[in-house]
């Protein structure tokens, strides 16, 4: 995972969906961190703002852990025109 992408998901869940930081492992579940659906969309716009990217959503392709929210982000940010 490319440390300054987690670094900022990480401060935006930490800001935003008011999540403990040292709760952020690869494989922590986004559900399991208390994120309710409402504060999982500010996180959502919150990331897509920083990262200047679209996050597609879809119930089969959202990412589940911390660790495929980063890589999903750092596709979506390498592959960006």
């Amino acid at each position: 995972m490319p440390k300054g992408i987690k670094n900022q998901i990480a401060d935006i869940l930490g800001r935003v969906g008011r999540i403990e930081v040292g709760l952020l492992t690869a494989d922590a579940e986004l559900s399991g961190l208390g994120l309710d659906s409402v504060a999982m969309v500010e996180v959502i716009f919150a990331i897509e703002e920083t990262f200047d990217i679209s996050i597609p959503y879809a119930s089969d392709t959202a990412p589940v852990t911390f660790g495929s929210l980063v890589g999903l982000v750092t596709d979506l940010v390498k592959d960006r025109p």
